[in-house]
């Protein structure tokens, strides 16, 4: 078996192929229309959804069977015919280009495979089963979805992330900033952001100031103490 290495793209702006415009196509679509990628689908037909997109000028469509050469302008390719050959073909063209290119639901024809995705802000989780099985992987994302990664869990980590610039003006050492997030997340902050984000901001000032001020407790590996350490208080 395959051992896959995960990674997270970053597609805005790039140029990414889909090659079939019916229901799969549609399908990975709707999973890459968020991250600003300029999509664009090769197909002679398209089904409703994909037409609509193309009406509202969120995707181009390039009306053709695929041939070879289609694959050239492309940093993403998606094979997601209903005619395995084809998307075989596409595969077999993108690769020797040294192409990211993905056959759907077949993974002998991917040098990539797509994961099942959940979202929550800036915080998202893809879990993948190496092409094993797509159905395993998506019940495991449901369960996440449900149980872990919840609004308020997306909601805390757009807060943090606003603070991230001023943590590391204030903690010039990777270590120290390890420690105060860990401490971050054991202190009442995330609590407080569920009732008032004001008087989250308010306990985020203190903790930052009491990380200033005792940096050596960073470095303690006592973070389920939040912003205090025992005997320093």
């Amino acid at each position: 078996m395959t051992t896959y290495f995960p990674v997270f793209l970053e597609l805005s702006g790039r140029a990414v192929l889909i090659v079939g415009g019916g229901p799969v196509a549609w399908e990975k679509v709707e999973s890459l229309k968020s991250t600003g990628a300029e999509i664009t689908i090769l197909s002679p037909t398209i089904s409703l959804q994909i037409q609509g997109e193309v009406d509202a000028g969120r995707l181009v469509w390039i009306e053709k069977a695929f041939e070879p050469a289609d694959v050239i302008p492309y940093f993403m390719i998606v094979a997601a015919t209903d005619d395995p050959a084809t998307n075989a073909e596409v595969f077999q063209t993108g690769n020797a280009l040294n192409r990211l290119t993905n056959s759907v639901d077949d993974p002998e024809n991917c040098n990539f495979i797509m994961s099942a995705i959940v979202r929550q802000g800036p915080m998202q989780v893809a879990v993948s089963s190496s092409g094993c099985s797509p159905a395993l992987a998506q019940q495991i994302r449901n369960r996440i979805s449900d149980d872990l990664l919840t609004p308020e869990v997306g909601r805390l980590g757009e807060f943090l992330g606003q603070w991230r610039p001023a943590v590391k003006s204030s903690l010039g050492s990777y270590k120290h900033r390890q420690g105060f997030w860990a401490r971050v997340l054991a202190s009442d902050v995330p609590a407080l952001l569920n009732i008032n984000e004001t008087e989250a901001g308010e306990a985020m000032t203190r903790g930052l100031r009491w990380a200033e001020e005792h940096p050596e407790c960073l470095l303690c590996g006592r973070h389920e103490l939040g912003f205090d350490c025992g005997e320093t208080t």
